[in-house]
């Protein structure tokens, strides 16, 4: 094979590929996408695969990128050398007048044979760009080539309440030697310099999103008389950041205002109960919980208005796939959310925590006329075209990559 021939390996490295989420997709749909760049693209994660193939690891596995753990298991020696070296790590630690903790412990011991094998896969593949999606285990950074690295930050550019000092200036270390920096939006780049102090050029990379909903740019959304309810509904895990408790409130004030609500939640997650319980107390009669479904085009198309309330978030990939079905959006002022969506362009932008603007959004889009709506969704389209199209993301991914091997010194 000829040296012209060989394309430039990028590992898309992630802490875990655990769910059927949105994280999982940007991973897939990024590796997909840049394969058509000519790279060689493969998905390297920290943590143990889940036993069970989600949606997302399949379709990798049927695109032939591949799929790999450094973490294979946590073999039963893990908990065999943590009682053996508990007791004196533990009596050292008091001396010094620290409080053990064993959590921590625990995770060294186990990360050692992962520190093992990331580096010797580092040394035997040496890929071109490692392309880090989130932040890592702390184990992770010093082995790290930061000068063929790109971060790409993929919450709202705030520290993690679960961290530890420690992992805070490694990771804002990290981010500062790293060749490259992505953000999804410049409310989140505005984040990263305040929270981490990023002096580094921070570069906006929308949400990457396969067109599924095989839409031309200028169908309209569908008509709906101004007297019929609207069908608004969410796709997205059901977790505190999205604003769920919010958002069961604002529903149940529309309906004590207007006699009814038709909402859907779309997703599952950590508070399905809480909603299926909220909607059963309060009887919300046309509220729903649709926990499954196969793609999030046949969620979408039965709405005439997505609606988005997070507290904390980046670029959601639900909020980019609403655009792609060309339905108006109802989002907070939070992250990259203003970057995607325009006020008074594809949806209504609110203040987040607070069901009141949740609620006269809604009603703001119910008061509108069927063209009114219409226009909302045509201009919706149009933005996923503009932004979200892989060909587009990709294009400027591309570049980057590019710019950085360029950057490289000669046998580096």
């Amino acid at each position: 094979m000829r040296a012209d021939d060989v394309k430039p390996l990028v590992w898309y490295m992630t802490q875990a590929y655990s769910i059927r989420g949105g994280h999982e997709a940007h991973v897939l749909h990024l590796s997909t996408e840049l394969r058509r760049h000519g790279f060689d693209t493969r998905v390297l994660v920290l943590e143990e695969l889940p036993r069970e193939e989600h949606l997302f690891m399949r379709l990798l596995r049927e695109r032939g990128i591949p799929l790999d753990a450094v973490r294979r298991t946590r073999a039963a020696w893990v908990g065999w050398a943590f009682a053996l070296v508990a007791p004196v790590w533990g009596a050292w630690m008091l001396l010094r007048g620290h409080r053990p903790l064993w959590g921590r412990l625990r995770n060294y011991i186990a990360d050692r044979p992962a520190t093992w094998v990331l580096r010797n896969m580092l040394r035997r593949e040496q890929p071109a760009v490692i392309h880090i999606m989130g932040c890592l285990a702390p184990y992770a950074w010093p082995l790290l080539p930061a000068e063929r690295c790109v971060l790409h930050h993929g919450t709202e550019g705030r520290r993690d309440d679960t961290w530890e000092a420690g992992d805070f200036d490694a990771f804002r270390a990290f981010a500062s030697r790293a060749a490259r920096n992505f953000a999804p939006g410049s409310g989140v780049v505005a984040n990263l310099r305040r929270e981490f102090g990023i002096e580094r050029p921070i570069e906006s990379i929308f949400t990457i999103c396969p067109d599924q909903a095989d839409v031309p740019p200028s169908s309209p959304a569908p008509a709906v008389s101004a007297s019929a309810p609207l069908r608004f509904g969410l796709l997205s895990r059901m977790t505190p950041e999205k604003g769920i408790h919010v958002l069961l409130q604002a529903l149940h004030d529309y309906q004590a205002r207007h006699g009814s609500v038709d909402f859907v939640f779309a997703g599952g997650g950590a508070l399905e109960g809480v909603v299926r319980d909220f909607v059963a107390t309060h009887a919300l009669r046309g509220v729903r919980v649709q926990p499954a479904f196969e793609s999030p085009v046949e969620i979408l198309r039965t709405l005439d208005v997505f609606v988005h309330p997070s507290l904390s978030d980046a670029m959601p990939l639900a909020i980019a796939e609403a655009l792609m079905c060309g339905r108006p959006c109802i989002v907070t002022r939070v992250g990259g959310i203003p970057d995607l969506v325009r006020d008074g362009q594809e949806g209504l932008l609110i203040d987040p925590d607070d069901p009141a603007p949740i609620v006269a959004a809604m009603e703001r889009f119910q008061a509108m006329t069927s063209e009114e709506r219409a226009a909302y969704g045509r201009r919706a389209r149009a933005r996923y075209d503009d932004v979200c199209r892989p060909e587009r993301v990709g294009t400027v991914v591309a570049a980057h990559y590019r710019a950085l091997m360029a950057e490289m010194p000669t046998g580096a």
